[in-house]
């Protein structure tokens, strides 16, 4: 499965080089097996500036729940056909509410 999966070498290359560029330090990254996802905890403010987002919090109201996410995001032209979603950026639980 992981071969099936596994991201083209350029794709690898175009994204830790994006990462770099930004100051991010990939020795703390951590990956899949298959190199498909890479895990990197970053600041809210240096993840707004590289997905050129603003974050807000949201409440979950049953629950009481803060949570940090933005309603969209973009990516740089070189890097974006590189990478096909940011979780958690966007997504919600449901019954969310602002």
């Amino acid at each position: 499965m992981e071969e099936l999966v596994r991201p083209h070498p350029e794709s690898l290359t175009a994204v830790e080089e994006w990462l770099k560029s930004n100051g991010i330090d990939l020795a703390s990254a951590s990956r899949s097996p298959a190199k498909d996802w890479i895990f990197i905890t970053v600041p809210v403010a240096l993840a707004g500036s590289l997905l050129d987002t603003e974050y807000g919090t949201f409440i979950h109201p049953r629950f009481e729940r803060n949570i940090i996410r933005a309603t969209a995001y973009s990516l740089p032209v070189s890097i974006a056909d590189h990478i096909d979603f940011i979780p958690p950026a966007d997504t919600l639980p449901s019954s969310m509410s602002r």
